[in-house]
């Protein structure tokens, strides 16, 4: 709990938080300037990426028809380049 107490004194989430938001925002806008009509919905410093909706996912059954498919070749490309996401869908 020191540690947690500490990172929370010395601005740790905040800066987490900070770099995580410019990330999600460059990301989404590199994704859209390459035709990928994809957002990086984030909470904190997770982020995920799906296809756009119309409304936020908030669960499984909300991902669209056909993401995996779309995602696995953003997937393959990004781990070509040497950066693994996790997997979806």
């Amino acid at each position: 709990l020191a540690t947690l107490k500490k990172a929370a004194d010395v601005g740790v989430y905040a800066e987490l938080e900070r770099r995580t938001s410019k990330f999600a925002e460059e990301a989404e806008r590199l994704l859209q300037a390459r035709g990928h009509d994809m957002v990086v919905a984030r909470q904190g410093s997770i982020f995920w990426l799906h296809k756009r909706t119309d409304q936020p996912i908030r669960n499984l059954g909300q991902i669209p028809k056909g993401h995996a498919e779309h995602f696995k070749g953003l997937f393959h490309a990004c781990l070509k380049e040497g950066l693994y996401l996790a997997p979806s869908g």
